[in-house]
């Protein structure tokens, strides 16, 4: 019980703090060689998972995501960082973000990238930047956009990169992230 300290979050042990340790107590259902098929079981024969303590319907080997230190890796680190230290995905780290107040950075994944442009009225205008915020400037200089906010600029310019809001074009131009190499895989 003395868990409930260390990881307040949990469902369970938020309720060992709530109602007390003496309020629970631990049996042991079965000895067994297969834990995680009869975790399953049991879970799934008591309800566990929905009217129960169990954060995972069990036996899928799936770590617990412990939001604090999800919240703590965030500050100096993208979603895809903290997938690669962690190995929780990144859809997991954005929900648990979300679910704790944080504003979700989108489009970390291409910081930095280098993005191309492809003209709508005229296919042979094709351009290559090594950042949004190069692609912004060179949009202002050339008159593409009525605002002069670089920042927004470059917002756009990088939704239209990912495909967000259903479209990858901005400013009368088609956009696309160029992936960056690996220096190892050249």
């Amino acid at each position: 019980m003395h868990e409930a300290k260390r990881y307040p979050e949990r469902p369970l042990y938020r309720a060992i703090n709530k109602y007390g340790p003496g309020n629970f107590s631990v049996t042991t259902l079965e000895y067994c060689d297969c834990c995680e098929k009869r975790e399953s079981f049991y879970i799934e024969q008591y309800n566990v998972f929905v009217d129960g303590y169990n954060a995972t319907r069990g036996g899928d080997g799936k770590p617990y995501i412990d939001d604090t230190k999800i919240i703590s890796l965030y500050k100096n680190h993208s979603i895809t960082e903290i997938y690669k230290i962690t190995g929780h995905s990144e859809d997991a780290i954005s929900t648990i973000l979300k679910r704790n107040g944080k504003k979700v950075r989108h489009g970390s994944k291409y910081r930095g990238n280098p993005v191309r442009c492809k003209s709508i009225k005229n296919p042979d205008i094709r351009k290559r930047f090594k950042t949004c915020a190069d692609a912004a400037r060179w949009i202002i200089k050339n008159g593409y956009s009525e605002t002069k906010n670089h920042r927004y600029i470059s917002a756009d310019i990088s939704k239209a990169a990912r495909g967000l809001e259903t479209r990858k074009q901005a400013f009368g131009f088609y956009w696309y992230f160029i992936e960056k190499r690996n220096k190892s895989n050249n």
